[in-house]
């Protein structure tokens, strides 16, 4: 009885391990499909991931900021600027420095797609920030934007 609990608990940690680097494979590939500007390929990838992810998991806030720069890059503005708002709420009270780059990446998205004007205070802020890599890498800021907004 005791083996048999304990291979349960193994295969369980092994699938549970399997599943995390497939969600990592496919986020990779996404972000590959978006980098060549391949949309169509980068939300079959991204569509999988959001099918298995949810808001019990870590990353679910960056996953969403994500699925916004994959909205915007099939041109869907209006999706892509509710889901930088859904990710901005999601984060709510949270501090650590991933979730403080994420919003203020999703701040400076909404700020570029509504015209606010100074975006570029929230690219600054966010630099200062020691956020995870692989969210620094997934998400990017743009080298140039608008001439209006450089103030």
């Amino acid at each position: 009885m005791f083996k048999t609990k304990f291979s349960l608990r193994i295969l369980k940690k092994l699938q549970d391990f399997k599943s995390q680097i497939l969600i990592d494979y496919r986020l990779t590939m996404s972000l590959q499909a978006l980098k060549r500007d391949d949309s169509l390929r980068s939300r079959l990838y991204l569509d999988k991931v959001l099918g298995v992810y949810d808001q019990s998991y870590d990353f679910y806030s960056f996953v969403i900021a994500f699925d916004a720069m994959v909205l915007n890059a099939e041109d869907r503005h209006d999706e892509s600027l509710k889901r930088l708002r859904e990710c901005q709420d999601l984060l709510g009270g949270k501090s650590d420095p991933d979730s403080q780059y994420v919003r203020l990446f999703c701040q400076f998205y909404e700020c570029l797609y509504v015209g606010g004007g100074n975006c570029k205070k929230y690219m600054d802020e966010s630099l200062l920030l020691e956020a995870n890599s692989t969210i620094r890498r997934f998400l990017k800021f743009p080298r140039t934007w608008p001439i209006v907004d450089r103030a």
